[in-house]
């Protein structure tokens, strides 16, 4: 008759499983660890009834051991499994802080079959502060090395265009294509887009940054323009946008010019 029985997990196992949770939350959506110190203290007194409250103990410590002893190590060797037995493809970009240690992030690109999606998975950020192309292939081949992943399943590799990188005699692509020959450069996508989109404005000769400079200063120094434009907003019940300023920044790191231009459209547009 007790296979019939309906077993109920122990109060501890629901204790960690809150506890785990918790710090799945605070890694998802970048919340400082400080916070779970003053969860800590609150948790009991906001649910005086729940026996998993009042033992429910994961502060500031205890939630970064969490993440990165449990959960992060778990995820780590699921990427390595999933890498071990399907293509993937590389996304590489080294930092290049002058004040403090350089990074290389390293991510995978590869096909999820629980959510038939492909998705990009953090595998590894290692300290590479002399960025030449052999230390940077080497961190890369570690990472690889020490996860058992094989280079076979390499079919495409992702990174700016700095010859470091993509240079054709000494970089870390060429020595990739010696440990794997077949894998495909597929370049910086998002500075394909950016080189594709600025033919499309100079072919279509749209004067795109002195229109992003004129709608700014044309609200900008003067104080009944900006009342009419809330006025305006509030009369069709629309939401109140900053117009963002087109500094030389802006303009020279291309990055932040979709954001500005997506604001700027639509304030122009409300009005």
């Amino acid at each position: 008759m007790s296979a019939f029985v309906t077993r109920y997990p122990k109060e501890e196992d629901e204790v960690n499983n809150a506890e785990v949770k918790m710090a799945m939350l605070c890694a998802n959506n970048n919340v400082a660890f400080t916070f779970c110190d003053d969860f800590n203290k609150c948790v009991a007194q906001m649910f005086p009834d729940s026996a998993i409250s009042r033992k429910y103990s994961a502060g500031k410590t205890k939630t970064t051991q969490l993440i990165k002893g449990a959960i992060a190590a778990e995820l780590d060797d699921e990427l390595a499994k999933t890498c071990r037995s399907q293509p993937f493809s590389l996304l590489c970009d080294e930092s290049n802080n002058r004040k403090t240690e350089k990074e290389f992030v390293i991510l995978a690109r590869l096909y999820d079959e629980a959510t038939m999606q492909v998705t990009t998975r953090f595998m590894e950020m290692p300290t590479c502060n002399v960025g030449n192309a052999e230390n940077l292939y080497e961190k890369l081949s570690e990472a690889l090395r020490k996860r058992g992943i094989p280079w076979e399943n390499l079919i495409a590799f992702n990174s700016d265009n700095a010859s470091v990188m993509k240079g054709r005699h000494n970089s870390v692509l060429s020595r990739l294509k010696i440990s794997q020959p077949h894998v495909q450069d597929l370049g910086c996508i998002c500075h394909h887009v950016q080189l594709a989109t600025g033919c499309g404005i100079r072919a279509a000769q749209v004067p795109v940054k002195g229109i992003l400079v004129g709608i700014y200063t044309h609200f900008d120094k003067s104080a009944k323009r900006c009342e009419t434009y809330k006025d305006f907003v509030d009369f069709t019940d629309s939401d109140h946008l900053k117009l963002l300023r087109p500094t030389l920044t802006v303009m020279t790191r291309w990055r932040g010019v979709p954001k500005c231009v997506i604001w700027q459209d639509i304030c122009v547009i409300q009005l």
